[in-house]
């Protein structure tokens, strides 16, 4: 998704360099001719990723049944994906986490940041955040801080986890967002999961922090949304961030970017994660 919006760009300049040569030629050049089959297929490939169902695609869409949990996962403005997180079910919370592409245009621009989380029962919480951390095209994580805390008895927050929680017999986990697809997800106004994805892999040295899934489906839009593993404690399931989402491709193969103890660069986002919910996070009385 971040490359294509690279290629997007350097094809509007290379389209505003070769105006002039539209202007004053009759005929069309053969580097112009290069640059618009470019375009013909970068086009192709937008409209696959928002239009076309990946492999294999089984997402649902979030209705009753679904797992509670869902609530925990909002909507970024109107093109992204952000997960309400903390250190227990019963904290009420100011945190959230999502991806650095997603907030990128707002550093410079100042405009406003809104999330948009629906509770359960069907109502609307929205609050303006503020960036608190972020990282970079390559580091693709932020963190954000909400106006006003959520009660965990309208949203738990997602538990914070860590990517080696998993293991090779993890074959249940699941991705959520707001996939801009024009099928299930609706051009983003709606909230889907994929249920069903595989472990593919982890990243294997101290700068890659990604954990791969395979059998797993999202689209534009979902970017920033929850990966989430499950875990059975005393009884109750407990959802687990592991990381959020932060690309996916057409075979159905999903990327995180995954929450580490282990895995860093410059600074270790897991532990940005836990003092961020150490200082603004509360429980009742």
């Amino acid at each position: 998704m971040k490359s294509l919006l690279r290629i997007l760009v350097i094809l509007s300049l290379t389209f505003m360099t070769y105006a002039e040569e539209c202007d004053y030629n009759n005929s069309v050049s053969p580097d112009l001719e290069k640059v618009l089959k470019l375009a013909g297929q970068v086009e192709d490939i937008v409209r696959y990723i928002h239009d076309t169902p990946h492999e294999g695609d089984d997402r649902k869409e979030r209705t009753a049944s679904s797992p509670k949990w869902l609530a925990a996962v909002g909507k970024l403005n109107n093109h992204c994906s952000a997960n309400l997180i903390g250190n227990d079910l019963d904290e009420n919370s100011r945190v959230v986490s999502t991806a650095f592409h997603c907030i990128d245009e707002y550093i410079e621009s100042g405009k406003s940041i809104y999330i948009t989380f629906t509770t359960n029962d069907g109502r609307k919480i929205k609050r303006e955040a503020k960036i608190h951390k972020s990282g970079d095209l390559y580091e693709d994580r932020a963190i954000l801080i909400l106006d006003e805390l959520i009660s965990y008895k309208d949203i738990p927050p997602l538990v914070i986890g860590d990517g080696s929680m998993i293991n090779e017999d993890d074959t249940k986990l699941t991705i959520a967002g707001y996939s801009a697809d024009t099928g299930l997800g609706a051009k983003g106004k709606k909230l889907t999961y994929d249920a069903d994805c595989v472990l593919g892999g982890k990243g294997s040295d101290k700068t890659e922090n990604h954990i791969y899934f395979d059998d797993c489906s999202a689209y534009g839009g979902a970017s920033g949304g929850a990966a989430v593993l499950e875990i059975d404690e005393d009884g109750e399931k407990v959802p687990y961030l592991i990381g959020h989402i932060d690309e996916s491709t057409k075979k159905g193969v999903a990327v995180a970017y995954g929450y580490y103890d282990t895995y860093y660069s410059e600074d270790n986002f897991l532990n940005e994660l836990y003092d961020a919910v150490d200082e603004f996070n509360t429980y009742d009385d």
